[in-house]
């Protein structure tokens, strides 16, 4: 079937940047809790097409602190493959690991826990572990756990659904800091091809100054807060 350009459009609108598979903060902050994969409804037309793609140019980016009331968050580690490994001396906890699969085989989407009650045993995986440390591990979860509490309180606030979590997987995890972002893409007719006309003003007037999150694993407390940002970013189609 022939594609035309409004498919082409909105294609490239919505396609997000992949990560190597293994990589050590794309694989915990992103993919961890084993969402479904989305549906890639038109995908077959577009991989036909031999009209170029067009590029998206940034016009307009403003980022800033959050301006709105502080939040807080608890949460327990969710992924049941995650294990805390103690130091060898109980001196401190500085040189404590965590233990977490790495890269996962074809059913990575198998949640074992649900068939523990069926008396089942789940399919098996091909899974790769490897270790970090703890003070590293804690601060990826921390700022996960605040990134999903403030996209959330921004999404009802405004009234939208177009937030994401952007990833600085370029700093160390202390000292980075969540990011709620929204994106709007504009067609080369002028028309919205993607995201929420959005005032940048208010978006940083919804984010929360900070989100204080409390984390556990395996008994293993932490309390840190979190600085968050908002991100705005407006891209024009050519």
């Amino acid at each position: 079937m022939p594609t035309d350009r409004r498919t082409l459009l909105a294609t490239a609108a919505v396609s997000v940047p992949t990560t190597t598979v293994g990589c050590l903060d794309a694989m915990i902050e992103s993919a961890s809790e084993h969402d479904e994969p989305g549906s890639d409804d038109g995908s077959a037309d577009v991989a036909e097409s031999t009209e170029p793609m067009p590029t998206a140019t940034v016009v307009e980016r403003h980022t800033e602190r959050g301006t709105a009331e502080s939040l807080s968050a608890e949460r327990t580690e969710w992924d049941p493959w995650v294990e805390y490994l103690p130091a060898d001396t109980d001196e401190t906890a500085a040189d404590s690991e965590v233990k977490y699969v790495q890269s996962k085989g074809p059913s990575s989407a198998v949640d074992p826990e649900a068939y523990e009650d069926r008396d089942e045993e789940p399919p098996k995986r091909d899974l790769t572990f490897t270790t970090t440390s703890w003070n590293r591990w804690k601060y990826i979860r921390a700022n996960e756990i605040a990134s999903k509490a403030a996209s959330a309180h921004v999404s009802e606030a405004l009234g939208i659904d177009d937030i994401s979590r952007p990833v600085g997987v370029n700093r160390e995890p202390s000292n980075r800091r969540p990011t709620v972002s929204a994106r709007t893409v504009i067609g080369e007719d002028g028309e919205l091809v993607a995201g929420t006309r959005l005032d940048p003003e208010k978006l940083v007037a919804a984010t929360p100054d900070s989100v204080s999150v409390t984390y556990e694993l395996d008994g293993q407390s932490f309390e840190t807060t979190r600085p968050v940002v908002a991100e705005y970013r407006e891209e024009v189609l050519s």
